[in-house]
């Protein structure tokens, strides 16, 4: 089962309370399945990255859209305040710097370059 079905079914079974405060990208696997063809098929394709995604979800959007749905499974209402980012800070002991102070900081050293 992939990641994104698996916490779509925690939400229907209950297994999850409550919902991360986080967004996600969603895409039906048909419409992935075909843009990999039409990726492999492109001449000017190789070499990029891309991103198959119908739509973008907050999870408590997801959430309400399911409810709707699926109302009498037990869809969660609130959000959890846990975030596992600031878990890994914790453990690792890192602080990360401000994007955009990153951000100038690699546009400054290509300059130099």
């Amino acid at each position: 089962m992939n990641t994104s079905t698996r916490h779509i079914l925690k939400y229907l079974t209950g297994e999850a309370k409550a919902y991360v405060n986080e967004s996600h990208a969603y895409v039906h696997v048909k419409d992935a399945a075909e843009a990999h063809v039409r990726v492999l098929e492109a001449p000017n394709a190789g070499g990029r990255r891309y991103v198959c995604a119908e739509r973008t979800l907050h999870r408590g959007e997801l959430c309400r859209i399911l409810a709707g749905l699926f109302p009498e499974y037990p869809i969660p209402t609130r959000y959890n305040i846990y975030r596992p980012a600031f878990f890994f800070k914790r453990m690792l002991q890192i602080n990360f710097g401000p994007l955009f102070s990153r951000q100038l900081d690699t546009q400054m050293s290509n300059k130099i370059q």
